[in-house]
């Protein structure tokens, strides 16, 4: 070997040679290949040619404090990537060639990178990992000796100039994740990932408010805080919660200034409405139809609609064996048809009254059992229909006020009003 383990060259046996002394082929011509084995093995200077192996900068010698120490490559756990302007750093190199910096890891020039190794099993291929084995790893960054601010920045092309990319960074009085670009990049919607599917997505265009979208198909709990940083104006914070078919589920318009509008649960009570002294408005087709003030005044407001029960809410029940048979029906509203065959339970002579009792679970004494003649079978003028509330049901009654006996088939309507007397 032209060097000993310590890099130290030495001359072959039989050298030096002895002055005034006859060169002979026999000790010459191998210490001459020697010499140049021992240079063909040392690296150029002028990067003619390529190394051969590791550079071990060191066994355990330590670098002197604030020593700086220029590198062309380092490979070790990690390669630097040849930069324009060397890299500076103090430290330590250890036996096992992993580079110890006791100070800092310098680069002048504004696009010096660090590169790790491929590897063929993983996709990453840059670690960071903490010495000491029982202790988490913090990949941190600190701002310069006056600075207020720091952060990190992640590009998705190698193009930075040109990308789309995240930054996660804390500056002045607040932290923020921004999804941004560079150039001709897009703009990228920031996703919150769980169990390898996307839970909450924000979506965020130039020049508008952006949209979330949380996927209620997955056991997921989306907790938020919206306030109106113009309250009293006639503009503030508007938003609109839709469905994945784009139906509008919960929305805020601020156009009509001041206030907020909340929906939440307290209690195992959902509320909808404002926590201030303002009305909340219903609309449809951009009018309001229904509203409540802060009075407690409940208003159908519309010209053109109505208040009551919609389709799907009434039922209808027959009357058998008599015109004083009790009849169920549990709907707030609804249709009875009484008993109508002309024999001794169906006839009603001039000025008599039948009454009978309609059950119905939805009714309590202090509510109100709004009943009246349908006029789809019989006439209407030769009936007086009145009713009378308890529990769980009415006593209906119905007068003959023709000046004959009637045996019809009285087709009666009701509606159901909840009514307290505290």
């Amino acid at each position: 070997m032209p060097r000993n383990p310590s890099g130290v060259y030495i001359l072959p046996a039989g050298n030096p040679v002895v002055p005034h002394t006859l060169i002979e082929a026999t000790w010459a011509n191998p210490t001459m290949d020697d010499i140049a084995t021992a240079l063909t093995l040392s690296l150029p200077r002028d990067g003619s040619a390529p190394m051969t192996g590791r550079l071990i900068l060191s066994t355990s010698t330590a670098v002197l404090a604030n020593e700086a120490v220029p590198l062309v490559q380092l490979q070790t756990e990690f390669n630097l990537a040849a930069p324009k302007d060397s890299p500076v750093f103090t430290g330590t190199v250890t036996s096992n060639g992993l580079l110890g910096l006791w100070d800092n890891l310098e680069f002048y020039d504004t696009n010096a990178k660090i590169i790790g190794f491929w590897n063929a099993n993983d996709s990453y291929d840059l670690y960071f990992r903490n010495t000491n084995s029982g202790s988490s790893t913090i990949l941190g960054a600190v701002p310069g000796a006056t600075g207020t601010g720091s952060g990190i920045k992640f590009f998705q092309q190698p193009d930075v100039y040109n990308a789309s990319y995240l930054d996660i960074r804390v500056a002045g009085t607040k932290a923020t994740i921004t999804s941004g670009k560079t150039g001709t990049g897009s703009y990228k919607p920031l996703v919150l990932n769980a169990g390898g599917a996307d839970v909450v997505t924000y979506s965020e265009a130039a020049a508008t408010l952006g949209n979330m979208t949380a996927n209620v198909s997955k056991a997921a709990k989306l907790n938020y805080s919206l306030s109106n940083t113009n309250a009293g104006a006639t503009s503030g914070t508007s938003f609109t919660f839709t469905s994945d078919s784009g139906s509008t589920l919960l929305q805020r318009d601020s156009t009509a200034g001041g206030g907020g509008f909340n929906s939440y649960t307290s209690g195992g009570t959902s509320l909808v409405g404002t926590t201030t002294a303002h009305d909340v408005y219903l609309m449809t087709n951009s009018a309001v139809a229904f509203s409540a003030d802060a009075n407690g005044n409940c208003l159908a407001v519309k010209a053109t609609g109505g208040l009551g029960y919609g389709a799907g809410a009434g039922g209808t029940v027959t009357q058998t064996t008599s015109k004083s048979t009790a009849v169920t029906l549990n709907n707030p509203t609804g249709r009875i048809i009484m008993y109508g065959v002309n024999d001794a339970n169906g006839q009603m002579t001039t000025g008599s009254v039948r009454r009978f009792v309609i059950n119905n679970n939805l009714v309590n004494v202090n509510d109100q059992f709004l009943v009246q003649l349908d006029n789809t079978a019989g006439d209407a003028l030769n009936y007086i229909v009145w009713a009378s509330v308890a529990n769980s049901g009415a006593e209906l009654f119905v007068q003959n006020r023709s000046a004959g006996t009637l045996a019809e088939a009285i087709a009666l309507k009701f509606k159901l009003i909840k009514g307290s007397i505290t």
